[in-house]
């Protein structure tokens, strides 16, 4: 598993230096040799973009090992009926069924 934070950096145009952000962003991938993953940490502690990767990480493995249900169904799950039922409505009426 690959999992470390760092601060991403571009070249400016003007002058050709290289410019670092202010902020802290994450990569992981949860298999080896699988796709990494970046996510923004937003913030410009070194610590605090540490712990927040790390909840991502272990997030994502207990989705991937089915200990908790899928972000979308934790989402799906917590919004009331009626606002499910008519976003579903609202679905149907803007397909074109005919």
């Amino acid at each position: 598993m690959i999992e470390y934070i760092f601060r991403p950096s571009r070249r400016d145009k003007a002058t050709g230096n290289r410019v670092r952000a202010d902020y802290y962003s994450g990569r992981y991938a949860l298999t080896k040799g699988g796709r990494s993953v970046s996510v923004s940490l937003n913030t410009p502690d070194k610590e605090i973009a540490r712990k927040r990767l790390r909840e991502i990480v272990l997030l994502k493995q207990r989705e991937l090992e089915g200990i908790i249900p899928s972000s979308s169904i934790r989402q799906t799950a917590s919004t009331p009926l009626p606002a499910l039922v008519d976003n579903y409505e609202q679905d149907l009426k803007g397909r074109d069924l005919d």
